[in-house]
Order: C-alpha cells, then structure tokens, then sequence
C-alpha cells in the first residue's frame, strides 16, 4: 500500500515551427499532487497563471496542501497494472484543466 505523495509537473510549450524547436515556456503550468492507494488515487492541483513565472516548489505546496486538506482535490479509480502518471493526465478533470486558456 502506497501512500507516498507523488508529483508530476505540466508544462507549456510553445510551438515554433520549423525554424524554432518546441521548448518549455517560463510562464503558466500545472502541478499535480496525488497519492495511491491499491487502484484508488486521490490528486489536487495548482495551476500557474501564464502571467506568472512557473515555480515547482511553489506549486508542490499549494497542491501537496489542498491534498491534504481534502480541499478541491479529486478521487479516482486507475489500472494498477498501467502507469498512473500517465492516467492521470488523460483523465477528464486534468484534461479539462489543460486544455482551458490562460487564468
């Protein structure tokens, strides 16, 4: 049984064309926090503004922290046999979340 909280960090990257490689962006990303247990993962997250500059300990915080509280957090049934990290991220309250324009 697993209950280590665990973090994934998502990224903007700009798309640029031939001429300029993708690469990550300073601003705005998400930051997920969860745990799990057996096939059972509980995750929350904080989301950066693209105004803002992305920090990972900033957003380890204040997701680590709603987990914890049981506020704005979110509970899933996963594949234990799959990689939850993977899972997580095409679940529909992180897709959703992702695919929302800037704050």
């Amino acid at each position: 049984m697993d209950q280590k909280i665990k973090f994934t960090h998502i990224r903007t990257v700009s798309s640029g064309g031939l001429l300029h490689p993708d690469e990550l962006l300073g601003k705005g990303g998400i930051t997920v926090a969860y745990k799990q247990i057996e096939n059972q993962v509980s995750f929350a997250y904080a989301r950066c503004s693209t105004k803002d500059n992305y920090c990972k300990a900033k957003g380890r915080m204040i997701a680590e922290g709603r987990l914890l509280a049981g506020r704005n957090f979110y509970s899933v049934v996963v594949d234990p046999k799959q990689p939850t990290e993977k899972q997580l991220l095409s679940l529909e309250p992180l897709a959703t979340i992702m695919e929302e324009g800037p704050l």
